[in-house]
């Protein structure tokens, strides 16, 4: 059986057949995994496909290299895997058309990546539909797991007019540090809501010494920004290998109505949760006054590279 590869942009549900998605069709699967060198990595899927024939398959793609095939399951018969090599290497089961598993045993670095499901009827062989992935990671044993550390950067005093738009904005960084392994996602809250529109954020946590950091950028109107007591929030999830827990910062408006070099220092806070609620509120900080150097204004640097925290 032959397949090719579908680009999911819906969580946790992407289907596809000759060209058209089905969103009837839904596949979930455990989204993370860590473990140590040497042990299993077990990982679930379920699907609501009815048939007693659906295919339940499983893929490999280690970081920067092709989705592969593993594993092909049926209900109620021995995995065919596609190497013969496999059949110690990995296990798979699926005990009834809804649901199945799959586990990589005596794990090394190299079975570090995204395991994908693909569930398939054997009636319609060319409709398909992939899950969204499960992440495994390969713990250095040695190396603590650590949850990140949030900051929240307010925009430049100097920063105004977009050069693309021309319309006037501010940008916010964040940047969470410190943390191990990259099992992160980072999301924006203006007044406890949920912000997507302006959010550019790294694609891939990055590594720096002994540990990962990621960065965010929010671009909001000016108006937003000159609104005292607004509140931005940066929220970072991570997954510890039980369970998600929660880290924050957050920056609030200031007084103004335009760009100016005295706008008023906001309000900065952290917390952590275990779990989405019982965030605290914010606590005080006080801005440094900038530096100059050689003739140039410096408001503050960062070890961080990529990160625009300066500017002249």
């Amino acid at each position: 059986m032959f397949y090719s590869l579908v680009v999911c942009t819906v969580p946790l549900l992407c289907c596809a057949g000759t060209g058209t998605v089905h969103l009837q069709y839904c596949v979930r699967q455990t989204p993370e995994v860590l473990v140590q060198r040497g042990g299993s990595a077990h990982m679930h899927c379920s699907q609501n496909r009815h048939g007693s024939l659906v295919h339940m398959d499983w893929f490999q793609q280690p970081s920067g290299s092709a989705l592969t095939m593993v594993a092909q399951t049926v209900p109620y018969n021995s995995p065919v895997f596609a190497s013969t090599g496999g059949k110690g290497k990995y296990s798979a089961h699926k005990k009834s058309p809804w649901n199945g598993s799959f586990t990589v045993n005596r794990v090394e670095q190299s079975d570090a990546g995204v395991y994908l499901c693909v569930v398939c009827c054997h009636s319609d062989a060319e409709s398909f539909s992939f899950g969204d992935g499960t992440k495994v990671t390969v713990l250095e044993s040695q190396r603590p797991i650590r949850p990140p550390t949030v900051t929240v950067l307010p925009p430049s005093v100097k920063e105004c007019q977009d050069r693309k738009d021309g319309r006037n904005k501010k940008t916010l960084v964040c940047v969470a540090s410190e943390f191990y392994p990259d099992h992160v996602a980072v999301s924006w809250l203006l007044d406890g809501e949920d912000v997507t529109g302006g959010v550019v954020t790294d694609s891939a946590a990055l590594w720096r010494g002994e540990h990962y950091y990621i960065t965010s950028r929010l671009r909001v109107p000016l108006t937003q920004w000159f609104t005292p007591g607004r509140n931005f929030t940066c929220l970072v999830s991570f997954f510890d290998g039980h369970q998600t827990v929660y880290r924050s910062n957050w920056v609030t408006g200031v007084e103004g109505t335009a760009c100016t070099h005295s706008e008023k220092l906001s309000r900065q806070g952290e917390t952590s949760a275990g779990s989405s609620s019982g965030l605290t509120s914010p606590g005080k900080t006080r801005r440094k006054k900038p530096a100059k150097k050689n003739g140039r204004m410096f408001v503050f640097s960062s070890p961080y590279p990529g990160v625009g925290l300066g500017y002249f």
